[in-house]
């Protein structure tokens, strides 16, 4: 779907048309729950929020068609993701550790999603938002937009964190799991 065909469908789902928000829901969803799992770490978290970024879609007027759609509906889901972090943290900070760690994003059955889980989890929030937007297919530019930081930035701490997987692949595919 091209930028300006994403623009319209947001533009329509922002102004009641319910088959435009079905339709932008089913091309988004899966880049919705990345970026917000990459914030909050937890999946039912993730879920929430990626219902909440399309509600307040659907009852935002603000979007102005700019061929950056995409980058408008993910900042909507990052500061969902980051509000909701706030909030756990002045609530239940030792509770949000530990479901953290525990937390899985759901039925593993493939050792190779197992080890991108591990090698994700090995990065900061900001590296793995920063990742993730990348396979989905963001532009580095973009992602700074998003994420309200310089492209450079963003290009070099992509860097750094495809170092850092790349270090703990080998690692991992050698038996050495302790860097």
């Amino acid at each position: 779907m091209t930028a300006n065909e994403l623009d319209q469908l947001i533009l329509l789902a922002s102004q009641g048309d319910m088959p435009a928000l079905e339709s932008l829901y089913q091309e988004m969803k899966d880049l919705v729950y990345a970026l917000s799992l990459s914030i909050t770490r937890r999946p039912s978290c993730a879920e929430d929020i990626t219902q909440e970024t399309f509600v307040r879609l659907s009852q935002s007027s603000g979007f102005t068609p700019r061929g950056q759609g995409k980058a408008w509906v993910l900042r909507i889901a990052r500061n969902l993701a980051l509000r909701q972090l706030q909030q756990e943290k002045r609530l239940h900070a030792p509770q949000r550790d530990r479901d953290s760690r525990s937390g899985s994003w759901g039925e593993e059955t493939s050792l190779d999603r197992i080890m991108l889980r591990q090698a994700l989890m090995t990065l900061g929030v900001a590296e793995r938002q920063i990742v993730l937007l990348h396979a989905a297919g963001l532009k580095h530019e973009e992602t700074a937009r998003i994420l309200r930081r310089p492209a450079g930035t963003i290009r070099w701490k992509y860097a750094q964190a495809i170092k850092k997987l790349t270090r703990f692949l080998t690692c991992t595919e050698k038996g050495d799991t302790h860097e």
